[in-house]
């Protein structure tokens, strides 16, 4: 009986740690805003802007049921030339903590950006 309700209870666990991850897991696929793009996947971030293209982190917060994003990008002096064309760019854009709200297939970010999911 005692192996019977801790495999319950293990399993019950599981299941709440599965939710848990997924619910917390972020945004997915891209997003086409009307001067680049962004590709989400995890914890990652890809800006599409033309043919290049500059790989990053993200990290999306909540406090007081405000949400910020903030994004991560290689830093200029480890960027090949063409990251740093789209990193100067992208940079002065979202090189700080910014408002995010996230409605059905859009995202805006900083209340003047403005991304539909493809």
């Amino acid at each position: 009986m005692k192996k019977i309700i801790s495999a319950t209870l293990l399993v019950a666990l599981a299941l709440t740690m599965v939710f848990t991850l997924v619910s917390c897991g972020g945004l997915s696929d891209t997003y086409e805003g009307a001067l680049f793009d962004l590709k989400f996947s995890g914890s990652k971030v890809t800006v599409i802007a033309g043919e290049n293209e500059l790989k990053g982190t993200y990290e999306i917060e909540e406090d007081d049921g405000n949400k910020t994003i903030t994004f991560d990008f290689v830093d200029e002096d480890e960027a090949t030339e063409d990251e740093k064309e789209v990193l100067e760019l992208i940079d002065a854009i979202l090189g700080q903590k910014l408002a995010f709200t996230e409605d059905g297939d859009t995202i805006k970010i900083a209340k003047i950006f403005t991304f539909k999911k493809k």
